[in-house]
């Protein structure tokens, strides 16, 4: 064990590296875009460009021949509270081998490590790599819902067929037009009896891209008293930039009497497997809580999936 012990080397990464995760990363069915990965994540990355490169990208192990064996990703974002930016360092892509998974601890011992940051957060966690993180003396974080899951069906028959398949209930597949029929028609007598606020008092737009409004409605929520990630339009097109550009996902922009009030933006994460069309709503920011807002942008955003032959909407953590 003392050999083997010896022949792993936890250091920083180098752009001779880049390829060897992405080969780690596939070997682990998890997928890794190449060399836009590393454009978007970081070259690209506002706040990696604020700090002029001055940043460790991530941590690789790697073997005395020079294979690489595991990795950690670290994503600089930049934070405000009250009226203080703070730099954060996110967490990406922890990946090991099996074989060298008693070495995944030294990864995140440099990522815990580092300096000149002001807060370490991880919100892609599954419930193993939390408990490392606990490990660690990290803090859940203080948001009781932020596992919770909300499902919306958009359209009854294709979601009806991907649950069957999921399920593997194949024989009864043609019964899927009968019973989406009926869950279309309960839908319909609930809609019937429902109502929302702000129907008549929003104009809401779809969208492809973020318009200078969006550095007008940041300058007024960042005021809230409550710690945000940066969501400026620039920050916003970083973010959201791949989705958005291959038509992936869409914005929708909420207006009363022409101010800006509130956005949602919406990414497609299709499940091929089982033919399930899903969509995302990723974020979601109303001014001063604004009654009606909130439920408007999510109605519209319901009803843009159905038109886009999306089976299914969830959102996590709202």
């Amino acid at each position: 064990m003392g050999i083997k012990e010896k022949s792993i080397n936890p250091r920083e990464i180098r752009e001779e590296d880049f390829e060897a995760v992405q080969v780690l990363c596939q070997s682990q069915n998890i997928p890794l875009e190449g060399t836009f990965f590393w454009q978007h994540h970081w070259l690209k990355n506002p706040t990696f460009l604020k700090l002029e490169g001055r940043w460790p990208i991530g941590w690789v192990l790697a073997k005395d021949s020079g294979d690489i064996v595991g990795f950690l990703g670290n994503i600089p974002l930049t934070y405000e509270w009250e009226d203080q930016q703070l730099i954060v360092a996110a967490t990406s892509y922890w990946v090991v081998e099996p074989e060298f998974r008693s070495y995944s601890l030294s990864l995140m011992s440099r990522y815990f490590k580092q300096k000149h940051v002001d807060l370490l957060l991880c919100t892609t966690a599954s419930r193993e790599t939390g408990k490392a993180w606990l490990g660690f003396r990290a803090r859940p974080l203080p948001q009781p819902d932020y596992e919770k899951v909300l499902y919306w069906i958009t359209r009854y028959d294709g979601f009806v067929q991907a649950y069957f398949r999921k399920k593997s209930w194949f024989p009864v597949l043609p019964l899927c037009p009968v019973l989406s029929l009926t869950l279309r028609g309960f839908d319909f007598i609930r809609n019937i009896f429902s109502s929302y606020p702000g129907h008549g008092i929003f104009s809401v737009f779809v969208m492809q891209t973020f318009d200078d409004q969006f550095d007008i409605f940041w300058e007024k929520i960042r005021k809230r008293k409550k710690l945000l990630v940066v969501r400026n339009r620039v920050s916003l097109y970083w973010y959201f930039s791949a989705a958005l550009g291959e038509k992936q996902g869409w914005i929708l922009k909420c207006e009363r009497q022409g101010t800006m009030v509130g956005y949602a933006v919406f990414i497609r994460r299709d499940r091929p497997d089982i033919g399930l069309k899903r969509a995302s709503l990723v974020d979601l920011q109303v001014l001063d809580n604004m009654p009606g807002a909130i439920e408007h942008l999510i109605l519209l955003g319901i009803q843009e999936c159905g038109k886009r032959g999306i089976h299914l909407l969830e959102s996590i953590g709202f």
